[in-house]
C-alpha cells in the first residue's frame, strides 16, 4: 500500500486503496459506516488494539472491509450457481 496514515487522523479521514466499494457488493455505506463506528468503539473499549499494536479504527476498517467482501464472494457463488436473481459487477471490486 502506497498510503501513509497519520497517527492523529481519525477512521472517517483513512480511506485505504483496498477499501471494497458498497456498489461492488450491494450493501448500504451508512449501514456499514455505523457498523465500523460501532467496532472502533467495541474494540477500544475492551482494549483489544494492544495485542497488534494497530489503532482501533484501522482493525474496525478491516473487518468492515472482511464482511463486504464476504458478501461479494457469496453473491458471486451464488451468480454461478445460476440463481439469475443477484448482479454483480466485477470491475467495482477494489484491488
Amino acid at each position: 500500500m502506497t498510503d501513509q496514515i497519520n497517527k492523529t487522523e481519525s477512521a472517517s479521514e483513512v480511506k485505504l486503496e483496498t477499501q471494497v466499494s458498497c456498489e461492488a457488493v450491494g450493501c448500504e455505506a451508512d449501514k456499514y459506516d455505523e457498523l465500523a463506528k460501532e467496532i472502533t468503539e467495541l474494540i477500544n473499549r475492551k482494549s483489544l488494539e494492544g495485542d497488534s499494536n494497530t489503532p482501533d479504527f484501522i482493525l474496525a476498517e478491516y473487518l468492515v472491509q472482511c464482511l463486504k467482501l464476504f458478501n461479494w464472494t457469496s453473491n458471486k457463488r451464488v451468480k454461478w450457481q445460476n440463481s439469475g436473481h443477484i448482479t454483480t459487477d466485477d470491475s467495482q471490486l477494489s484491488a
